[in-house]
């Protein structure tokens, strides 16, 4: 999906949607940081 469509479609949301879709994207922005430290390299 580019990054225009995806605009589109959270743009026609309701305001309280809007603010459910920014916690989300915060929750997967702070997983992947998580997954990120946790690949350590094995010797």
């Amino acid at each position: 999906m580019e990054q225009l469509q995806l605009y589109s479609k959270i743009s026609q949301l309701p305001p309280d949607l809007k603010s459910e879709v920014n916690d989300y994207v915060n929750f997967l922005l702070n997983k992947k940081k998580k997954l990120a430290r946790k690949k350590k390299p094995k010797f």
